[in-house]
């Protein structure tokens, strides 16, 4: 594949046109992006301080990001990585710059860590769902069995997107085996996840027939986490009083009635062993 600039790979990417139109005229003098760069390559939070020190910097690193993407191009190519992966993956960038536009309605990115992970070579994109290498921070401990810290596993992540058909979600699960084994020479034993799709609420919240619910039983639950991503991601914003929330679809409405009556909706924790798991080879 030709080599190609950064906004063509925006273009490519279907990043917003406001997005596109801006980074056409937005000029990175090479001894900031040099600067910059160092920082990103010493720390994540490094590169956000000084970051957000320059002017734009919504847009700016946005403007960055594509332009370091080409570094993972160019990796992707010497490692023999599917193309479709690649743009698959960098999609993300997409993603989040919608949803800076949408809130803002300027052009720029959000989410600066979790594109960042692309970058590096630590998240992929297989199929339906996101994939990223860890070592358990902390034993998982299910009933009498035990899984220690250290164990490494596959962390999973659900973009937003296309139906989370049972379908999709088979084959990218055994898509990841096969990737992983190909260019990490790594067996793992566990997907593991940790996402408001596996809320235990859900099951008063879904009915059977649902993809989300679907999802959600394929894993065994360990624990949960109080933490509000359900809210932020039904709704599109957290609110003080759940009384404000809109109720534009069924989990909408059915959601924002389990909150006023009190509950929450937590994040849960779940694990797939790898060996219940079919590989699908891309």
């Amino acid at each position: 594949m030709s080599k190609m600039s950064p906004l063509q790979l925006g273009q490519k990417l279907n990043l917003p046109a406001v997005s596109i139109e801006a980074l056409k005229n937005f000029k990175v003098s090479e001894e900031t992006a040099a600067r910059l760069k160092a920082a990103f390559q010493s720390s994540q939070e490094e590169f956000e301080a000084e970051a957000r020190k320059e002017p734009e910097a919504d847009l700016l690193v946005l403007a960055l990001y594509l332009r370091w993407s080409m570094d993972a191009h160019f990796l992707y190519a010497i490692r023999g990585m599917s193309w479709d992966i690649f743009f698959d993956t960098f999609r993300d960038l997409t993603i989040w710059a919608n949803a800076f536009t949408e809130e803002t309605g300027r052009p720029g990115l959000k989410e600066w860590g979790w594109c960042g992970r692309a970058i590096r070579m630590q998240l992929f994109r297989l199929g339906r769902l996101q994939f990223q290498e860890e070592s358990l921070a902390s034993d998982i401990v299910l009933g009498d069995e035990t899984f220690p810290a250290g164990t490494k596993v596959l962390q999973v992540h659900i973009p937003a997107g296309e139906p989370l058909t049972p379908e999709a979600v088979e084959e990218s699960l055994g898509r990841a085996q096969s990737f992983f084994r190909t260019y990490y020479r790594q067996k793992y034993e566990l997907f593991c996840c940790r996402s408001w799709l596996l809320s235990p609420a859900l099951e008063e919240l879904l009915g059977e027939d649902s993809n989300i619910l679907q999802f959600k039983k394929r894993f065994e639950l360990y624990g949960t986490l109080p933490e509000r991503q359900a809210e932020e991601r039904v709704f599109g914003k957290l609110q003080a009083d759940p009384a404000c929330y809109p109720e534009d679809t069924s989990l909408q409405r059915s959601m924002k009635q389990y909150l006023m009556a009190g509950k929450q909706v937590d994040m849960g924790c779940g694990i797939i062993r790898c060996r219940n798991v079919e590989e699908v080879y891309s």
